[in-house]
């Protein structure tokens, strides 16, 4: 299970997680193809094909093989068509899954830096972000040409990870496909796989190697549990001779405070204490007091944050 407390940046996939950017890229295929000699092939059929990068898809386009590579000057000739259509079309039928412009803007507002690691070139992703106005959200992009490694290798998971300042484990990696449990595998991030991507998702689930940690089915949900496992508990401690610690335990229409002994008076206030409870799963959560031995009764004002 994901310890979504400690989570302090995610990096989303591109193609099949933020947009759905097939239509497109069919239509850049097909134009490839056609000028080419070639029949057209079915959007669905170009929705298997995407994943690996433009490259990998016109060669796969070309061959109308998912494992085949066309002869090298077919493949120039291909991919010279492929990416000025697609360059001049790259947002025509593009768009954003449903919430993930909302998903964006939450995460956003809890200061969490965004990445894309995509295996698209890096300058046609970023131009893709910017004709759908999502750049916003980013701190940074890395394309499948920005090192000399792309997914699945866990490298540029890493590099963004260097970049922000922080360690893997601590940063989500959000994506559709095989390449990126994979990537977030290698790399050592916890990894939450969309429903409603490219990838075949409960396939994917079936093996160790592939197996995100968490499943979702809309970029809100990852705001959602991130922001509900961070309760902030803040008490008011009485002067009370008594060495007993207390428990916040939860419940469906709020927080409570439990003791095992009532008080019968109480003394002036001594302070202040902070706990951070950690909510998982939306069970009962036990944390216990600091300093408990000069605690009788704690009275708590519970807030979300």
């Amino acid at each position: 299970m994901i310890h979504i407390p400690h989570v302090q940046a995610v990096a989303f996939d591109l193609d099949g997680t933020l947009v759905d950017s097939v239509p497109d890229l069919a239509a850049a295929a097909n134009e490839m193809r056609v000028a080419l000699g070639m029949s057209r092939l079915p959007e669905a059929t170009v929705r298997s094909y995407v994943g690996d990068g433009i490259a990998v898809l016109v060669h796969r386009a070309l061959t109308d093989d998912e494992h085949g590579q066309a002869e090298l000057s077919l493949f120039e000739r291909g991919s010279e068509v492929f990416l000025r259509y697609y360059a001049d079309h790259i947002a025509d039928r593009t768009r954003p899954y449903p919430e993930t412009e909302a998903g964006l803007g939450l995460l956003k507002s809890l200061g969490i830096p965004l990445a894309v690691v995509t295996n698209k070139s890096d300058l046609l992703a970023i131009k893709l972000l910017k004709a759908l106005k999502l750049e916003q959200y980013f701190s940074i992009v890395v394309g499948g040409d920005t090192l000399n490694v792309r997914k699945p290798s866990g490298e540029p998971l890493r590099h963004v990870a260097g970049v922000l300042g922080i360690q893997t484990q601590n940063m989500l990696m959000v994506g559709d496909s095989r390449n990126d449990m994979l990537a977030a595998k290698d790399a050592g991030c916890p990894v939450a796989g969309v429903t409603f991507g490219y990838g075949d998702m409960a396939a994917l689930s079936e093996h160790e190697t592939t197996k995100p940690d968490l499943l979702i089915g809309s970029l809100v949900e990852i705001y959602n549990i991130r922001s509900k496992s961070s309760l902030h508990c803040y008490y008011e401690l009485f002067y009370w001779d008594f060495s007993e610690s207390l428990s916040v335990s939860s419940a469906e229409r709020g927080f409570t405070m439990r003791h095992t002994k009532i008080p019968i008076s109480y003394s002036k206030i001594i302070g202040t204490a902070n706990m951070i409870c950690d909510n998982t799963s939306g069970g009962v959560t036990t944390a216990a007091m600091m300093n408990a031995a000069t605690i009788r009764y704690g009275r708590a004002a519970v807030s979300w944050r």
